[in-house]
């Protein structure tokens, strides 16, 4: 089987990140031929380490140099541009579905809906208007596709909900995790490589600064814990914006949060084993691939108690209410005050759930769905 993977490439993203995983993994598989196909990629440097034949840009040249020029030849002439004679194409993101419309047989995978929860919130220029309108549209054209992969349940429901999919063509396929990479690291030998501090408890918060991931709820609940406690640390994996910039100033917390930006794959894991516990209370998310590479990594979570986190924690790590500042408090105070005992069940429960999630199991159920498509079983 001959399968061409269509995707942006920000693989600091989970976005970009999750269907290279998939990419690598199904050509393990001795019956797939799969290559990867790229609109672009955000920067330059992001190119230097792809050396895989089988990885093709459609751009040459990064988004973030010619951003405009990039987005138009996203949508209006990058999707005549996938090469054909292919057995099959799977858009891994959902923001370039309407790519569906010019490749058949076509899968689409469905990270997330919030675009469309949250469409009255697409703000910024004029431009960034009209092309989150075009996104929109774009992503409504799933429809269109002969299947839809969804990565958590709750995110197949609410897209039968909100794009009226048909629940017969709509799957539920977690994401994997490569424990080659996210496992337990001595933490202290990684607090040294990283250059944190031993003598603090890091509590970890990791991704971007959008409304819906709840900084600010992160940043008022460590507030009231720093107050108590003069040895904890914030540690935020991502880039800092210049409104939390502001607010960590405002609230005093500028000696106490540490902003780290873009790692290697292997620092990140490091960096989950050097912290004492995960927090993210978003109010959404698709999936929420930082909850379980951090249990790989033997780091207690903490993580909202509603949707995809939900799902995926289960019922190994503590769930919080992300409307709640006193609840996300509470749920990272009871973390740093767990015994050495309790503390070890824990993150023992977070290992054995982590374990549950792979890039086999997710590449297996992947390829059930092409033969679905292939053999007219939809």
């Amino acid at each position: 089987m001959k399968v061409c993977l269509i995707n942006n490439f920000p693989p600091y993203s989970g976005t970009g990140r999750i269907p290279y995983a998939l990419f690598k993994y199904l050509n393990k598989i001795e019956t797939i031929q799969a290559d990867l196909v790229c609109t672009h990629v955000m920067q330059k440097e992001e190119f230097s380490w792809l050396e895989n034949e089988k990885v093709h840009f459609l751009q040459k040249f990064a988004y973030k140099d010619h951003e405009n020029l990039s987005r138009f030849l996203i949508y209006f002439v990058d999707p005549h541009k996938i090469p054909k004679g292919y057995d099959l194409y799977h858009v891994t993101n959902h923001m370039l579905a309407r790519y569906t419309k010019f490749r058949k047989p076509s899968v689409v995978t469905l990270h997330d809906v919030l675009q469309f929860k949250y469409k009255d919130k697409l703000g910024g220029s004029l431009i960034s208007k009209i092309y989150s309108n075009l996104m929109l549209k774009s992503i409504a054209s799933v429809k269109e596709a002969n299947a839809v992969i969804c990565v958590s349940e709750w995110s197949r429901l609410e897209a039968i909900k909100l794009l009226g999919l048909d629940p017969n063509k709509t799957f539920a396929i977690q994401n994997g995790l490569d424990h080659d990479l996210f496992h337990p690291h001595d933490k202290e030998k990684s607090r040294e490589d990283l250059k944190l501090p031993k003598d603090k408890k890091i509590i970890l918060n990791v991704g971007s600064e959008i409304e819906r991931k709840n900084l600010d709820g992160v940043l008022k609940a460590f507030l009231e814990i720093s107050k108590n406690r003069k040895d904890v640390l914030l540690v935020r994996l991502g880039e800092k914006t210049e409104k939390y910039d502001a607010m960590i100033k405002e609230l005093g917390l500028t000696d106490i949060v540490v902003y780290l930006e873009k790692l290697k794959d292997e620092e990140v894991a490091k960096l989950y084993s050097a912290s004492d516990l995960l927090i993210m209370p978003s109010f959404e998310e698709g999936f929420g691939l930082p909850i379980i590479e951090a249990m790989a990594c033997g780091c207690p979570v903490v993580t909202s108690n509603v949707g995809a986190m939900k799902e995926v924690t289960n019922d190994a790590g503590f769930l919080v209410d992300p409307n709640d500042l006193e609840s996300i408090q509470k749920g990272m105070e009871a973390v740093l005050n767990l015994d050495s005992n309790d503390t070890y069940k824990l993150v023992q429960a977070g290992l054995k759930r982590a374990g549950e999630f792979s890039w086999k199991k997710c590449a297996e159920d992947t390829i059930r769905v092409y033969e679905k498509v292939l053999g007219n079983k939809l």
